[in-house]
């Protein structure tokens, strides 16, 4: 997942250079930065895991965006959106092995989290555009606060894949106490903001966590 997070930021910073005008290396420099990470799922799809494979559906996404939104300005920036075009055709070929990788590597893990390999379970709201900066920590814990069994099963029993036919949207106290306690670095608090995306896109985060208090 770090490999795919580097990839991320340097997609990031792609967006911006492209909305911004910025000078035309800039962007040669993240694109050529974004085809090594393109290279590298090509030659490790196999290997890279669920955690990996989610990291760079995320960067095909915002790449696909990039190209949406490309302004149509000159001839370099325009070339430099067909690499980009280029760069996305790469990505879906390479996603698709990965993911039937990991479908055949490990059935049951695949299976719990296949929800989390499609685009379309994300539908960012607008609101999430913008930081509210007087949320952020003033300090944090100097150890992780998190445990990858009960997050897994926490996100699971959100998602309904806790069991076959499982029933969504559910939250236990223990997966509410973990997933809202303040101060987690780094990991931790990546995966409580992962609980949180999928629970708003299951549209039952705030009925389930009412169902979860009234117990």
């Amino acid at each position: 997942m770090q490999a795919a997070g580097h990839q991320l930021a340097a997609v990031l910073a792609l967006f911006a250079a492209v909305c911004g005008g910025s000078q035309a290396e800039v962007i040669d420099d993240i694109l050529g930065s974004l085809s090594r990470g393109a290279a590298f799922l090509e030659s490790q799809h196999e290997h890279i895991n669920l955690d990996g494979v989610v990291g760079f559906l995320m960067l095909q996404a915002e790449l696909k965006e990039a190209v949406r939104t490309w302004p149509h300005s000159d001839p370099v920036s325009w070339a430099q959106r067909t690499s980009t075009v280029v760069l996305v055709k790469r990505l879906d070929r390479s996603f698709e092995k990965a993911v039937t990788a990991l479908q055949q590597n490990d059935p049951k893990y695949y299976r719990e989290f296949e929800p989390l390999l499609s685009s379309s379970f994300y539908l960012i709201p607008q609101e999430w555009q913008s930081t509210d900066i007087s949320l952020v920590y003033s300090s944090i814990l100097s150890t992780e606060c998190y445990d990858e069994q009960l997050s897994d099963k926490c996100l699971t029993l959100l998602l309904g894949t806790w069991k076959m036919n499982g029933t969504p949207c559910i939250v236990t106290k223990p997966c509410r106490d973990t997933m809202t306690r303040f101060g987690c670095p780094h990991y931790s608090l990546s995966h409580q903001l992962l609980y949180f995306m999928i629970g708003k896109m299951r549209a039952a985060l705030a009925e389930a966590y009412q169902r979860a208090t009234e117990k």
